[in-house]
């Protein structure tokens, strides 16, 4: 249920902050910004809403969203809008600054420039709640990038975790053999002339192929990676899932994860 958001521009200062500071990583009265509700996350008092500038002479546009806080909100849910604001931001103020030297350089080709961010819900429980963004840019060259990254936290104090961080270290290797063999199974990675299943193992040891992730109790996970990472940009963003019953050997004991989702 990916949401494709309302469009916007103009260079954008951002403000730092704290996780649990109160100031908003992602302005309105400050800047030119606009942003209106859009939808209301699964956990209390926190809402998606988009995120929007008016044009600028550097790129075409930037569409995307922030997470907006309700009065009574308590310190676990600031902390996760503040932790996703603040990644946002400096998404988009990363992109500006590569369209501010793109337009030093060809003032024409910066007019196609964009950047666009969708979101899911990718786990939610009694003690999770996870967001996954896809930041898609185009900043010149034949075709745009995409990066997919998810936010989980533990409801009982606002902690992030990390997927890789789940996995027992003594069974990694099983693991990465696991992910690399339902690639090719699910997605058919080993058949379209692309990374040899080794290959892959070996790429599967970086931890970063491990960002982006959906959980559920009747689903199991889904792991999506990222472009090029299993193949070249034909293959996309190829995901695969895998069973609980798969899974419980190779996860640590007390993995948040096991806990929430595995029967």
């Amino acid at each position: 249920m990916k949401k494709l958001l309302v469009t916007m521009t103009v260079i954008f200062a951002l403000t730092g902050c704290a996780s649990n500071s109160t100031v908003d990583p992602l302005p309105t009265k400050s800047t030119s910004a606009s942003s209106e509700e859009i939808e209301v996350s699964s956990i209390d008092k926190l809402v998606i809403s988009s995120y929007s500038l008016p044009e600028h002479k550097t790129y075409d546009h930037i569409d995307s969203v922030k997470l907006t806080l309700k009065d009574g909100a308590n310190d676990v849910t600031v902390k996760i809008a503040n932790t996703v604001n603040e990644w946002i931001a400096s998404e988009i103020a990363d992109f500006q600054a590569t369209a501010k030297v793109a337009y030093k350089k060809d003032r024409k080709n910066a007019s196609v420039l964009e950047f666009n961010m969708t979101f899911d819900e990718s786990a939610v429980s009694d003690r999770i709640y996870a967001l996954t963004f896809t930041d898609y840019q185009f900043d010149g060259g034949a075709h745009g990038s995409s990066v997919v990254k998810t936010f989980a936290f533990d409801l009982n104090d606002g902690s992030q975790f990390d997927l890789v961080l789940q996995i027992n270290p003594d069974k990694r290797f099983e693991f990465d053999v696991l992910a690399a063999a339902t690639l090719g199974e699910q997605a058919g990675t080993f058949d379209v002339d692309l990374d040899s299943q080794q290959t892959i193992i070996t790429t599967l040891g970086n931890d970063e192929n491990y960002t982006a992730w959906f959980a559920s109790k009747t689903d199991g996970l889904a792991i999506i990676f990222q472009q090029y990472a299993v193949g070249p940009y034909s293959s996309g963003q190829p995901a695969i899932s895998l069973t609980w019953k798969q899974l419980k050997p190779l996860l640590n004991s007390d993995s948040i994860l096991l806990s929430e989702f595995a029967e």
